[in-house]
């Protein structure tokens, strides 16, 4: 609040007597009212992703100018095996709760042609194809924007997909201490921002004030905040209305993160 973030989302609280035993991570802060919120829990998850109550946050945000419809999710992760029965399993999972995802978020639309941006962790290595494959069904990124559509804010920002976890720089990991140890090096880019309806909104999204933000920590034993980078956009109105400062960003524009929590 000291922030000017006086409006939040948060999903159902998890219990430890009940299954699963911990939430998402999932987290909408807002310094604009939120006319609307809500969580939906994905079917399935597997291994250690069972444990905890996986989905989608969505929120109905009431800016100055018009409705964001703002969505933050954390699908099911892929963890390293030499079984490719496992392996495919972690896809299939987690393309099974994309497309619980996306009917979430156009039965939160319905017919509305407002703007909608999905951010979050969605476990989808749009990196892996340059690194080689010990088993392959097809590129995992092409089926997960096949399933979602929309358009990737991050790859039109740098023509690429940038790593978000397990960042490599020069052959040398950035974060050793938060990432296990065998994902140090992944280099992997696992964090988006995906919007929806932008050809209709009065918004735009401002890509030279779009980037992957590390989140560097100085004084502690780990050198970041998280095993993931962040992720921020920053969306202007292109509208006649009057614009709006808000924090950090310029008149008319307003500035969203990503690091298990997304801020409007």
């Amino acid at each position: 609040k000291e922030q000017g973030f006086e409006f939040y989302a948060v999903p159902h609280s998890a219990n430890i007597w009940t299954f699963p035993i911990i939430d998402g991570g999932l987290l909408i802060l807002s310094k604009y009212p939120i006319l609307e919120s809500d969580f939906m829990p994905y079917e399935k998850g597997v291994l250690p992703d069972s444990l905890s109550k996986k989905g989608v946050l969505y929120a109905k945000i009431s800016t100055p100018q018009e409705v964001i419809h703002v969505f933050t999710s954390h699908t099911q992760s892929s963890y390293n095996t030499n079984n490719e029965r496992e392996w495919y399993n972690y896809r299939s999972v987690r393309r099974e709760q994309l497309k619980q995802l996306k009917q979430f978020i156009s039965y939160k639309l319905g017919n509305k042609k407002e703007l909608a941006v999905l951010m979050g962790d969605l476990n989808v290595d749009a990196r892996e194809f340059q690194k080689g494959m010990h088993f392959t069904d097809g590129d995992d990124y092409e089926c997960m924007m096949r399933i979602l559509g929309g358009r990737d804010i991050m790859r039109e920002r740098y023509g690429y997909s940038p790593a978000t976890n397990g960042i490599v720089v020069n052959g040398v990991p950035t974060e050793t201490v938060l990432t296990v140890k065998d994902e140090v090096s992944n280099d992997a880019a696992l964090d988006y921002v995906i919007a929806f309806n932008s050809k209709f909104s009065n918004f735009s999204f401002d890509l030279d004030e779009s980037r992957v933000e590390p989140f560097y920590i100085q004084s502690q034993p780990f050198t970041q905040i998280s095993d993931h980078a962040g992720i921020i956009t920053t969306i202007k109105f292109t509208g006649t209305q009057e614009s709006f400062p808000v924090g950090k960003a310029k008149q008319g524009e307003v500035e969203m993160e990503s690091l298990g929590k997304e801020s409007l």
